[in-house]
């Protein structure tokens, strides 16, 4: 389950920067001024994005709350650009790349912060590996001999297992962090971008 959520968490990474990639060559297709206005809230949408390479929980909100800010602006532009302007298939097309930039922020917020393994499992990991323990200690005490190096290689081997599917699931741990090189590598392309 963990190894699965993380895998998710780094593909939905690299389908919100190729959405947003879409949606601004798409803003091309638009009449001035509507054009570069959408690009630029969509640059500002990136930088956004971009920051949560090296953040910690508090930047992840301000992250958040900043991009549903965006997200807000950039539709109501599309309000007045569907109420002011010729109502087109490059308009539709737009507008359809721009929802799914939307989507897909909620699918990362959901995968990053509410999607998680449940405790139970938890629970229960911690369980049978206190339980193997016992039952290697009440072994020990029936037959007299301890092996301190089978136990030593026990302990260590749940540690290390709950250790690494913990860092799995949460998003913004050590060992297994999801990169968010690909945004950053998005917001060097469109900086460049005229």
């Amino acid at each position: 389950m963990a190894g699965s959520r993380y895998d998710a968490r780094k593909k939905l990474v690299l389908d919100e920067a190729n959405a947003i990639e879409t949606t601004y060559l798409r803003a091309k297709l638009l009449p001035k001024p509507y054009r570069t206005e959408f690009q630029d809230l969509l640059r500002k949408y990136v930088d956004a994005r971009a920051q949560l390479q090296k953040a910690d929980f508090e930047i992840v909100r301000q992250v958040i709350a900043e991009s549903e800010e965006l997200h807000n602006l950039l539709w109501s532009k599309v309000v007045t650009l569907t109420e002011k302007s010729n109502y087109s298939g490059t308009t539709t097309l737009f507008i359809n790349s721009l929802n799914e930039v939307f989507d897909l922020h909620a699918k990362r917020v959901n995968a990053g912060l509410h999607n998680r393994i449940p405790i139970s499992i938890f629970a229960t990991l911690y369980f049978v590996g206190s339980l193997v323990m016992a039952m290697m200690g009440y072994q020990a005490g029936l037959t007299g001999k301890r092996s301190p190096i089978a136990g030593f290689a026990l302990i260590l081997t749940f540690s290390i297992v709950l250790t690494l599917i913990t860092d799995l699931e949460r998003p913004r741990q050590e060992i297994f962090s999801v990169s968010q090189q690909t945004m950053v590598d998005l917001k060097d392309k469109l900086n460049r971008t005229p």
